[in-house]
């Protein structure tokens, strides 16, 4: 051994953008691998006309959920949804299936 370590070089691979029923979705050129975005916004929102008090005008973002699903391999599913929300960060879901497991 000569302990020479050789540098694995990856070439990228082209990704086709599209938008597919309402979801932005970023595919390979074979469809083994897919990849799309989900997402939530909840806003709170106020607006007071011609009343006398002293509430404002105005929009809160309450919740945002993002979430990142996943074909990979053409026979693997994946899913992540992280939440933020009253200043805190969570994982709402996260699971790898088989397109078989996901049929109940």
């Amino acid at each position: 051994m000569s302990g020479v370590v050789s540098e694995r070089v990856m070439e990228p691979v082209p990704l086709k953008t599209f938008f597919d029923g309402g979801y932005l979705v970023w595919a390979s050129k074979d469809g083994d691998f897919k990849y799309w975005l989900d997402g939530r916004l909840n806003l709170d929102a106020a607006v007071y006309n011609g009343s006398e008090n002293r509430l404002h005008d105005g929009v809160e973002v309450r919740r945002a959920r993002l979430g990142l699903k996943t074909t990979l391999f053409k026979d693997w599913l994946t899913e992540i949804d992280v939440d933020f929300a009253d200043n805190a960060v969570e994982i709402k879901d996260f699971w790898p299936a088989t397109p078989d497991s996901t049929t109940a």
